[in-house]
This record gives structure tokens, sequence and C-alpha cells, in this order.
């Protein structure tokens, strides 16, 4: 299985909030790209699979997706995370990285991960700037880009935007 996206949440916004939209005018999608990685899962559970996820805190953790970060049986895998200087360009090894148990939750698909160096030691992803994660309420239209590496996207970041359709609601919890 391959991760196409970047995580998004799958809670709805409470039914009292308005939503608007973030602007996407005047960001800059190059140096956001900088801060999206590729994490690779080699022979873990048997199998072998991509995914993506973001810089975020202090530089020395992702967020991903639960599912790249442990096997079927809730394994964690050993991951190592790459990520490019330009969005043209195909990643390169930044880091190894860990699963964190206490921030891994299968139920919202949602993990993150510490960056560990080749001994094993907490690093930091040098030269790329943290994404700082906001509480926005989203409502049912909005508009959304997502920056990762889908498997048919080739060895280079990909763009793909969509807009908000819908939430999972209650029933998957």
């Amino acid at each position: 299985a391959t991760t196409t996206s970047m995580p998004v949440s799958t809670t709805s916004p409470p039914a009292t909030t308005t939503s608007m939209p973030v602007s996407t005018s005047g960001l800059d999608w190059e140096d956001l790209a900088r801060s999206v990685v590729e994490i690779y899962v080699n022979d873990c559970g048997g199998f072998s699979w991509g995914g993506s996820g973001t810089v975020v805190l202090d530089g020395g953790y992702v967020l991903t997706n639960a599912h790249v970060v442990a096997d079927d049986a809730g394994n964690f895998c050993d991951l190592w995370v790459y990520a490019a200087d330009s969005a043209s360009e195909p990643p390169g090894w930044v880091a190894d990285a860990r699963g964190i148990p206490e921030a891994h939750d299968p139920d919202v698909d949602l993990a993150v991960i510490q960056l560990v160096d080749i001994d094993g030691q907490p690093t930091l992803a040098a030269g790329r700037d943290p994404i700082e994660i906001k509480d926005i309420g989203l409502g049912l239209g909005d508009e959304i880009k997502v920056l990762g590496y889908p498997g048919l996207g080739g060895d280079t970041i990909t763009m793909t935007g969509g807009e908000i359709s819908g939430w999972l609601g209650d029933y998957y919890k």
C-alpha cells in the first residue's frame, strides 16, 4: 500500500463552526515542498511501502499516517526519510526515523515519528522549516492542496488540488 497524500484530519468541525478557507495566494510552494518528506519502509512484516509526511514541531519530527509507520500487526517499522531541495528534484536521504507509540493513532490514521541519525540519536531536518499545525475548521467544499510523494507521481513531489467532500464522522470511532 502506498500513501498518496499528506495526513488530513478525519474529524468534522463542530456543527456551529463556519469555516473560512485559508488563502493560498502568496504562499511559497517551493519552500513548503522542502518540508514535505517521503518515508520508505523496507521489509516490515514481509512488505515494503512508501508514504509522505510533513516536518513539524522543532524540525525533529514528522507528521504522517499511522499506516505508514506500522505493519498490519501494529509493529513499528524501520523508517527511512527522504526530502528534496527543490520540487523538481528527487528526494535524498535526510534521516532514519522511529515511531512514537504515544503519538500513533490508527483510528484517525495519524502518527508522529522522530527523526534519528545513523547512530539512532535524535536529529533535526536541517534547512527544512517545520510546518505549524493549526486548528482550522474546514467546511464542505473548501479547497485544499496536498503535497506528497504518491506512487503514481514519479520521483518528485506532487501537488494535488481538491475540496473537502465530507467526513467519516463518529461511525468509525
